[in-house]
């Protein structure tokens, strides 16, 4: 292990490579435009008219032995040394494969801030939650009744404890959490009372309460001392085909987990089979056939609720129509491939899998919503289920599509991401706004630690996926990004992508009504996309448990999830080898895991979570000093910053060395992403990978004090390039 000393990088960057720098830099120029027009123009919303209530790193190495060396802690050299930092070294896993420990990477704190790093186009402070309820209260009749969130002290607390298969114990664990709430809500809840507030809604999954109020006494609410902040209470709105055999294929979710047995039946948090949540509106047609395990068996249907502001509660009703949630449910985990349905008899034929969705081992959990409270309830509720994926095929109102960084409604960004700390994944619709002019993507899809995928126009079946393009039919056009967001250091009109993956956006043959009702009409936007990705979400977590590699970690599974995109760029028209389009983030989904049987020799694949300070670089080579084989074809390489807020972002670069060039001398810059977004991305291709000396680094800039957790994955392999 040694110690690599940065160069500066304005001779190299500024003439080798000025070109492309450019652009970029032209691009950031028109970016910020945008971005200042569409934070002055963010629309009120916020104060709602009352309505009816109701750690470790980990490499696989095909053919290696685990080093015999011991792992040590990455030392920081002076830096305080982040809590929960482990590599280990784990044993064989029965496949032909080893998943060993990263060698710790170096750490050096002489990295200069480049010009490029200090300078943003100024643009308007966003709109507080709070400002949005106070505005919006204030257009309103001061008697009329409203409905607040009350945000309360955040209580820090370890919601990865929810991850148990016993279930006294995640009793337990619900019990402390409650009690270490009842302090703070049932004092805020007195004084409320005193201003004339209802409380209407407690939640234990964030510190806060909904509330009815007069709106001229709105703005009273602040005066109570443990009131934090107010958010609006925005309604959830759906946000809304295709030939089952087609979507199978072309994503390669049916020829890369499928056909090695990976389906949906083991790997999940509790420990046995894949557990998909579906947040949605409209009830579940749940006595279709196509939720039986086999024919005549037990019902994959786990759970399913009502969710209000009190709570979940059972339901067995069923819809008396076609309801946008059995759609999106059936997209992820609906299923006849096993001869359910009498009329298409047989396994796994034709007519069978167009009926069918992408995970059909997986148990569903279905959380029916119904009022402005539902939401968080919802969240709380799968959480206590150990779901392992949670699919929001919806848009939530005051923030959609204003695309503003700050917002924050009825609890739901700290919902979400403690539903992530427990170990699930949120995967939500990027939308139906259009992709012109600025940003126009769903709240709360564009938040970081949530997975926002854009519908591609798979209306036609006969299209090829992969040159399909984004859905853009009427009412349902896919949404773009980015979201300007507010650097660490100050500095606005730092860009994150709205969007992280493209998936088929359009079907039909959907469950319908009654045992055996199909769909012979077409369901397009956003709302269809994002279930194949809850479902490739769910299947991935298994691949990932079958070779032995722990993902009770979300944010890894993210990371590894953002790897899987062909890296499309619809504005270009053609493909990235650095950086995520604001149209089509990552690219078209085409799935992919560590396996022999799924990559074809020879391959690597490794994740990686790292601690990145400001002004430091970390560094580590991909095998050691050696060189890189020559059968290589490409190398993709993601690193996500996922949990950070939109108002105080880092900037995070990626760059690629040869350390090894032809005829020696200085380490030689093969390729870099130098964009200002959390996701950054670069892809290799034959010529820059084999013989090479692959040296990876991620620089740090204005990064908070303390510094930054970021999450790395990459693999190569070296077969065809067309279907990665």
């Amino acid at each position: 292990m040694r110690t690599i000393i940065v160069p500066p990088p304005a001779t190299h960057h500024k003439q080798a490579h000025r070109t492309r720098h450019c652009m970029e830099h032209e691009r950031c120029r028109r970016l910020g435009c945008f971005a200042i027009v569409f934070l002055l123009l963010v629309g009120l919303g916020g104060c709602a008219a009352d309505q009816d209530s109701a750690d470790s790193s980990q490499h696989v190495v095909e053919g290696a032995t685990p080093p015999s060396r011991a792992v040590t802690p990455l030392a920081l050299e002076g830096a305080p040394q982040p809590k929960g930092w482990r590599g280990e070294a784990a044993g064989h896993n029965g496949d032909g494969l080893y998943s060993v420990s990263v060698e710790p990477p170096m750490v050096r704190f002489d990295q200069p801030m480049g010009p490029e790093k200090t300078t943003a186009s100024p643009g308007a402070p966003p709109k507080s939650p709070t400002e949005m309820v106070l505005e919006a209260c204030g257009a309103m009749e001061p008697n009329a009744q409203a409905r607040v969130f009350v945000r309360l002290p955040k209580r820090e607390f370890d919601f990865g404890r929810f991850r148990s298969t016993d279930k006294a114990a995640v009793e337990a664990v619900l019990a402390e959490r409650k009690a270490a709430l009842a302090a703070d809500q049932s004092a805020a809840t007195a004084e409320l009372e005193k201003l004339g507030a209802k409380v209407v809604a407690t939640y234990w999954v964030v510190n806060g309460m909904t509330v009815e109020i007069a709106a001229g006494a709105v703005a009273s609410l602040l005066t109570l001392p443990l009131v934090v902040e107010l958010q609006p209470v925005g309604e959830a709105e759906p946000s809304a085909a295709y030939d089952g055999n087609h979507i199978r294929d072309r994503t390669l979710i049916k020829s890369s987990f499928h056909d090695n047995l990976i389906q949906g039946e083991d790997g999940g948090l509790n420990g046995d089979n894949i557990r998909i949540g579906v947040i949605d509106q409209g009830k579940l047609a749940a006595n279709h056939v196509g939720w039986l395990d086999w024919v005549g068996g037990a019902t994959r249907v786990k759970g399913r609720y009502v969710c209000t502001g009190s709570g979940c509660t059972t339901t067995t009703t069923l819809p008396s129509a076609e309801t946008h949630g059995t759609v999106v449910t059936w997209v992820a985990a609906g299923s006849i491939e096993q001869g359910q349905d009498s009329a298409f008899p047989g396994s796994y034929t034709s007519n069978q899998i167009a009926r069918s969705g992408v995970a059909r081992e997986a148990d569903v959990y279905y959380y029916e919503v119904t009022t402005y409270s539902s939401n968080p309830k919802a969240i709380e509720r799968g959480i206590l289920d150990n779901v392992d994926v949670l699919n929001f095929s919806q848009a939530i109102s005051a923030c959609t599509p204003s695309c503003n960084p700050a917002c924050n409604i009825n609890g739901i960004n700290d919902a979400i991401k403690n539903a992530l700390q427990a170990g699930i994944v949120f995967v939500s619709g990027g939308g139906n706004g259009g992709h012109t002019g600025g940003c126009t993507a769903y709240y709360p899809g564009y938040l970081p630690w949530v997975v926002s995928v854009n519908g591609a126009d798979t209306t036609d079946s006969a299209t090829n996926y992969d040159t399909s393009t984004l859905l853009d039919v009427p009412n349902f056009p896919a949404s773009k990004g980015p979201v300007a967001a507010i650097r660490h250091d100050g500095v606005p009109n730092h860009y994150q992508a709205a969007i992280d993956l493209v998936a088929p956006g359009a079907w039909t043959r959907y469950f319908t009504t009654g045992p055996a009702g199909y769909g012979a009409g077409t369901y397009n936007g956003c709302s269809m996309a994002a279930p194949v990705v809850t479902a490739a979400t769910a299947l991935l977590r298994e691949a990932l448990s079958t070779i032995g590699w722990s993902t009770t970690d979300a944010h890894v599974l993210i990371a590894n999830l953002f790897l899987m995109g062909d890296r499309w760029d619809f504005a270009g028209g053609g493909t990235r080898s650095f950086g995520v389009s604001e149209y089509s983030g990552f690219g078209r989904i085409h799935m992919h895991y560590p396996a022999s049987n799924n990559l074809t020799a020879p391959w690597y694949w490794e994740w990686q979570r790292l601690w990145v300070q400001h002004g430091a670089t970390v560094s580590w080579q991909l095998q050691g000093p050696a060189a890189e084989s020559t059968a290589l074809t490409q190398l993709k390489w993601v690193v996500a910053v996922i949990d950070t807020e939109l108002t105080g972002v880092p900037d995070i670069d990626l760059e690629v060395w040869d350390t090894c060039p032809a005829g020696g001398g200085s380490p030689v810059l093969l390729e870099w992403d130098y964009s200002l977004d959390l996701r950054s991305r670069i892809v290799l291709d034959a010529s820059e990978i084999g013989g090479k000396c692959l040296e990876m680094r991620i620089k740090g800039f204005s990064v908070a004090s303390g510094g930054q957790w970021v999450y790395s994955a990459l693999y190569n392999h070296s077969g065809s390039t067309a279907d990665h």
